[in-house]
């Protein structure tokens, strides 16, 4: 059935003149149904090509038609690959390579592919920090979703912290970035979008006297990403920082709510 509704479309094509000039209908039925017989008797083989056909008129009422060649298919080479993903940490893969141009035969490769890191947890950040950075970022952790920030991490190296709305499963927008170094406080397009490159240079300014996360020459410029920062330099600033965080926050869920009350 799928291989009908495909030649039906190209019947269709034919008689809207995707090809070039129109093609006659009965001469369009014909085409299909030569190549459904052809694909049929060899699925494999079929190849397919357009040729136009330029008529011109001689003087003496004879005519003469060039031929054209539009397009041509030919099979280079057909890989095969077979990815056997396992629970251990490395997989094979096995590739198999038919090169009916070159060599006319199949070769065959395995190699170990790396499996996909799982995604960053709380806990396995917390293993990767120092031992030094260790209460620091747990007072965070606490401190971040004490005023509603969510964790909401796809990331194998970053643990992301932002808003999202509606609350459990809504769109989220990230705003604060951790990793096993730094913290960075990192608004997105999107964020900036909703409240506007003069309230992100408001927040900046608000937050910077306490951790400096932009530098005087990424200040005014509301589209760059700024700086990470060390957890030792964090310490004791914690609540500070939070409270312009929770501003943010509010900011950021009002845009959230009206925009979502005016769709």
């Amino acid at each position: 059935m799928a291989i009908v509704a495909a030649l039906n479309n190209v019947l269709r094509l034919t008689r809207n003149h995707i090809t070039g000039e129109s093609c006659h209908g009965s001469l369009g039925k014909l085409i299909i149904g030569r190549v459904y017989q052809i694909i049929v008797s060899d699925p494999h083989g079929i190849k397919f090509g357009l040729v136009e056909l330029r008529f011109y008129e001689l003087a003496n009422g004879g005519k003469i038609v060039v031929p054209r060649t539009l397009l041509k298919t030919k099979e280079i080479s057909r890989h095969v690959v077979v990815v056997d993903i396992q629970n251990n940490s490395t997989a094979i893969a096995s590739a198999s390579v038919t090169d009916q141009l070159n060599t006319s035969g199949t070769s065959s490769s395995v190699r170990p592919v790396k499996a996909a890191a799982p995604a960053l947890t709380k806990n396995s950040l917390l293993a990767e920090v120092s031992v030094d950075s260790q209460p620091i970022l747990q007072e965070l952790y606490q401190q971040l979703e004490s005023i509603g920030l969510v964790e909401n991490t796809k990331s194998a190296s970053q643990l992301r912290y932002g808003v999202m709305h509606p609350e459990f499963d809504g769109e989220f927008l990230p705003i604060l970035y951790l990793d096993k170094n730094n913290v960075w406080a990192q608004p997105t397009k999107r964020v900036r979008e909703l409240v506007g490159n003069e309230y992100i240079l408001d927040f900046r300014k608000t937050m910077n006297p306490i951790i400096q996360f932009w530098r005087p020459d990424q200040f005014e410029n509301a589209y760059t990403s700024g700086c990470g920062i060390k957890y030792s330099i964090i310490k004791n600033k914690i609540p500070n920082m939070i409270n312009v965080l929770e501003d943010f926050k509010q900011k950021v869920t009002a845009a959230l709510e009206d925009e979502y009350i005016k769709s």
